[in-house]
C-alpha cells in the first residue's frame, strides 16, 4: 500500500520572490509534493523558481498547476489539470504524470482507470483559503466508497494537521494543504515549524 501523500500548495496571492527557497524547505523537511499554482505570473517569471528546484534534484517532487507549457522544458516535473483543463490530457502526451480535481464522488469515479496519478477530491471541510467554499459531505459514504475507486483520491479543502488521521481512516490516499499549512507572509522558521508539525501528524 502506498504511503499516505502530504502535498503543499502555494497561496495563491504568493510572490514569485523566494518561493524557490519556501518549496524546497517544504519538500525538504518531509512534505510529499508540492503544487506551484500561479496563474497570474509571467512564464519568464516562473522559469527561475523551477531553474532553482532543477539543481536540487526536486523538480520530481513539483507539479506545474498552472503553465503547463513548461513541462516539456522541464520534464521532470508534474503537471495538475483543473476540472475545466482536464480536455488537455491528451495534448500532453505520455510520460508526464498528471493529477487532476474532481468536486463530487461522481467526478472522481468518471474518471479513466489509470490515466491520472491522482486526484484531489473536494472541499471536504470548509476552506480555510476560499471564504465561503464548502460542501457537504457523508463521511461514512466517503469512506465506504474511496477504497474501491481506481484513482487515489487527495483530501482538499480546510485540511489542518489535526484533521489527517481522520482523513487517513476515511481511506484517503494523501491530503492537500493550503492556508492551514503555508500562509502567506509566514517567515521561514514558521512555515518550517508547519511543515514539522503537518508531517508528524501524516506520519502518525
Amino acid at each position: 500500500m502506498q504511503a499516505f501523500r502530504l502535498i503543499g500548495i502555494n497561496p495563491p496571492d504568493s510572490q514569485v520572490k523566494g518561493l524557490a527557497a519556501r518549496v524546497a524547505l517544504l519538500l525538504e523537511q518531509g512534505v510529499d509534493l508540492v503544487h506551484l499554482r500561479l496563474p497570474h505570473a509571467e512564464e519568464a517569471a516562473i522559469v527561475p523558481v523551477l531553474e532553482a528546484l532543477a539543481k536540487k534534484a526536486l523538480l520530481p517532487r513539483v507539479a506545474l498547476a498552472s503553465h503547463h507549457a513548461l513541462y516539456r522544458r522541464y520534464p521532470t516535473a508534474r503537471v495538475h489539470l483543473s476540472t475545466t483543463a482536464r480536455s488537455s490530457r491528451t495534448r500532453l502526451g505520455g510520460g508526464v504524470r498528471v493529477s487532476t480535481s474532481t468536486h463530487s464522488l461522481e467526478e472522481l469515479v468518471g474518471l479513466p482507470r489509470n490515466e491520472y496519478d491522482y486526484a484531489f477530491l473536494g472541499p471536504i471541510y470548509p476552506s480555510l483559503s476560499k471564504e465561503g467554499y464548502r460542501a457537504e459531505w457523508n463521511f461514512r459514504e466517503l469512506a465506504e466508497r474511496l477504497g474501491a475507486i481506481g484513482t487515489p483520491a487527495i483530501a482538499l479543502g480546510g485540511v489542518t494537521a489535526e484533521r489527517l488521521p481522520e482523513l487517513k481512516q476515511m481511506g484517503f490516499s494523501g491530503a492537500a494543504s493550503i492556508g492551514a499549512l503555508w500562509a502567506s507572509g509566514d517567515s521561514m522558521a514558521t512555515l518550517e515549524e508547519s511543515a514539522k508539525r503537518f508531517v508528524a501528524y501524516a506520519r502518525g
